[in-house]
């Protein structure tokens, strides 16, 4: 090597130069990047956007609501917030219903899905032990008429003096001891369903009713015909539709400012309908694992559709959190363009379809909302839905498609 390159080098290396320089030509060209859109955020009262951060689609996707606007609000941050739940029976909205005696079931009366009736008979048990427990209170009762009678004699014989105070005192205590005994037997019966047999003194029958407790729909039936059931069996279970809640989850760092009494808005899941609730209490314990906290939710009258055990989500309001009113949207507006945050808002003046793209800078968020501190004004009208639609589209205009 003498230092000098020979003209075959010479040529190399200007083609290879002059390669590099079209690539990188033809990158800058290809670039879906809002032009100078990292460089600076411009500020909300900048003027109107250029041609680079402006997109236009067909005006049906916007008729259609698979573009959704709504204009840019000032408001505090988390002033409500979305969490999830799960549809359950209230208290006095659920019921376990069993016969109180072992027996076998000699009739089934209704079936799952059928609403019944509070005192509405549900199936007939045929069982052993409730002829006994009638058979215990029958004698109870003649051992007691037999009792009175003894002390009527013995008080009589007292007054002629044909008799001792030991014995009538023993026929008083029998008495006593009779009226004792036929109390417990009628409050077993009584406490187990068991009918009360006829004062003529015949054994009742031995089949008793399961009866509905409440008034609702049968969700479960745990039985079949011919079944023998025992004292501590569930036969049906009842939930009243009407006395449904909503045990919802809410993070920790809000909880504590959810509104009770406050007003709610209830989505159940696989459905786009929504019906209102009323938040009813906070259950003031935090979940360990998910550090969340429990809020009740009842529905309010002509919800629809609600099944024990279902999920839904619910936007429950909070009270003030003390910080001052600010331009907040919802982070489904928020886009990225090389990094830069951005938001698409609407300008019907050009068009149905017209969109200009606003670089903003963000602020912090409650993970549903977020804080839009520079460029965005109150009252624009940002999308809220579908950003990422305007997005693609926007990406396919640079690309040249």
């Amino acid at each position: 090597m003498n230092g000098r390159l020979d003209p075959f080098m010479k040529s190399a290396a200007m083609a290879l130069i002059i390669g590099l320089a079209g690539i990188h030509a033809g990158c800058r060209k290809g670039s879906s990047a809002i032009p100078e859109a990292a460089a600076s955020a411009p500020s909300a009262s900048a003027s109107a956007p250029s041609e680079g951060h402006q997109v236009k689609i067909d005006p049906d996707l916007v008729s259609s609501g698979r573009i959704t606007v709504k204009p840019a609000e000032r408001r505090a941050l988390a002033d409500e917030t979305l969490a999830s739940g799960e549809v359950t029976p209230a208290v006095d909205g659920e019921a376990q219903v069993g016969a109180l005696v072992s027996g076998r079931v000699m009739a089934i009366l209704v079936k799952e899905g059928d609403r019944v009736k509070a005192g509405q008979v549900l199936a007939w048990i045929d069982a052993p032990d409730a002829a006994r427990m009638q058979g215990d209170w029958l004698r109870s009762r003649a051992r007691l008429w037999r009792a009175d009678k003894m002390v009527e004699q013995e008080r009589k014989l007292w007054a002629e003096k044909a008799t001792s105070e030991r014995a009538l005192q023993a026929a008083e205590a029998e008495l006593r001891e009779s009226q004792a005994a036929e109390r417990s037997a009628h409050s077993l019966l009584v406490a187990s369903h068991v009918p009360v047999p006829s004062e003529g003194g015949k054994a009742g029958a031995a089949r008793i009713a399961v009866t509905s407790p409440i008034s609702g729909v049968v969700s479960h039936r745990g039985v079949m015909l011919g079944g023998h059931v025992t004292a501590d069996m569930s036969l049906f279970e009842i939930v009243a539709p009407e006395k449904l809640i909503l045990k919802a989850n809410v993070p920790e760092v809000l909880a504590r400012r959810v509104e009770v009494g406050g007003p709610a808005i209830i989505r159940l899941r696989g459905t786009d309908s929504t019906c209102n609730g009323t938040v009813q209490t906070r259950l003031d314990r935090i979940e360990e694992q998910r550090r969340t906290m429990t809020v009740l939710v009842s529905f309010a009258p002509g919800c629809t559709g609600l099944v024990a055990g279902g999920f839904a989500d619910v936007t429950v309001r909070l009270s003030a959190s003390g910080t001052p009113p600010l331009i907040v949207v919802p982070r489904t507006s928020i886009v990225e363009f090389d990094g830069a945050p951005a938001v698409f808002v609407h300008a019907p003046s050009r068009g149905p379809g017209d969109f200009d793209i606003h670089v903003v800078r963000l602020g912090h968020t409650d993970g549903v909302h977020t804080v839009v501190e520079d460029g965005l004004k109150e009252g624009e009208p940002v999308v809220v839905g579908g950003a990422l639609l305007l997005k693609g589209e926007h990406i396919r205009k640079d690309l040249g498609g």
